[in-house]
Formats: structure tokens, C-alpha cells, sequence
């Protein structure tokens, strides 16, 4: 390894390189062990940080980087956009999503709140604390959280536009990102034209 001034490298590298008895030259990089957070079940977060860690509660042997480099990604950024979250609402004083729910609209005859929970794990999921000892890592930390609440108790929705009329809220409300983790036997051409909607915006 040879060192030389910031200023002079590029003249020692092409000086080094017109060397004949030099097989190859290039810049050395410094490296660096990336952040990887606190929170108590992020080791089961096997799809954010893969290790080929067994992951007993799940009966899983996890293959080794088959994952989506979170932690590699938090070293560029932790995100920052408004999400809008279109499910069974979102328990807002959940301890890893207090303070991440911006804005809220219910779309069914329920009161509010997520008695069905499905929209408080996806919430968490997306935007979880991160780094606090507690709970899971958030793929988006920094992200905010539009809730919308289509689904009932159960986990169904009342209609097709319960759904339109909550995407075209979230855009309106300026989500950058929908997430519906829904289904459907069947699309009504009223959810078509919302999603039109959010994708023309």
C-alpha cells in the first residue's frame, strides 16, 4: 500500500500505473461495520438483515444476504416520505409509531382505532422507531404515516369505494407511497380510476 497526499493521487496513481513490473493499481477504500439497530427483534428480521440466522420461533434457517440490505441502505438514508397506510387503521399509541401518524381518516361505520391489528404491523413494518430497544426496525424510519381505515374488525372492507374514496384522501393528503395490503376476488372500475388518480399525481 502506498500513501500520498489527497492532492497527489491522482498523478501517483497514473505514475504507479505506467510502472511495467506493476500488475495493477487502484484506489484502497476505507471500510467500515454498518449500524445495525437495538431493537429487540431485529434479529428476526431476517427479510431487513440476513445472516443465515436461525430464527426459532418461526422454525426457519434463513439463507445468508437473501434480504434487502436495510442496514446498508439507513448508511445512505433513513427515508423521510408520507406513507399512506390503507388497512384496518393504525394503533397510534403503539411505542414504536407514536408520533409517526400525521393524519388519519376512518372510511368505515367502526369506530376508530385497529381491533383487527393487521394495520398497526404493516405501520410497523414500514415506519417502526428505530434504534430504541424495543419492538422491530422500521424499513423507514424517518418515514411519516397517512392511516386510513377501510377494513373492518375482521379484516374485510365495507366496498370497493371505502378503498377509492381513502386513496384519493392519502393523495390528497400528500402520500408519496400507498401501501394497501389488501385483496380482492374482483376490481371495481372505481378503484380503477382511484388508482389513476394517485398514479397521475
Amino acid at each position: 500500500m502506498v500513501v500520498v497526499p489527497a492532492a497527489q493521487e491522482a498523478a501517483a496513481l497514473n505514475e504507479i500505473k505506467n510502472d511495467p513490473d506493476v500488475a495493477s493499481v487502484e484506489r484502497d477504500y476505507p471500510s467500515f461495520a454498518l449500524a445495525l439497530p437495538n431493537d429487540k427483534y431485529f434479529h428476526v428480521q431476517y427479510g431487513l438483515h440476513n445472516t443465515g440466522q436461525k430464527i426459532e420461533v418461526f422454525g426457519v434457517t434463513t439463507t445468508n444476504d437473501v434480504d434487502i440490505d436495510a442496514p446498508e441502505a439507513w448508511e445512505k438514508t433513513e427515508g423521510g416520505v408520507k406513507v399512506a397506510v390503507i388497512d384496518s387503521g393504525i394503533e397510534k399509541n403503539h411505542p414504536d409509531l407514536k408520533g409517526k401518524v400525521v393524519g388519519s381518516k376512518n372510511f368505515t361505520s367502526l369506530p376508530d382505532g385497529d381491533k383487527f391489528g393487521h394495520g398497526t404491523a404493516v405501520a410497523g413494518v414500514i415506519a417502526a422507531t428505530t434504534n430504541n430497544n424495543d419492538g422491530i426496525a422500521g424499513v423507514c424510519p424517518k418515514c411519516t404515516l397517512l392511516d386510513a381505515k377501510v377494513l373492518d374488525d375482521t379484516g374485510k372492507t365495507e366496498s370497493q369505494e371505502s378503498m377509492a374514496d381513502a386513496i384519493h384522501w392519502a393523495v390528497d393528503e400528500g402520500a408519496q407511497i400507498i401501501n394497501m395490503s389488501v385483496g380482492s376476488f374482483g376490481t371495481s372500475s372505481v378503484l380503477e380510476e382511484a388508482v389513476d388518480y394517485a398514479w397521475n399525481k
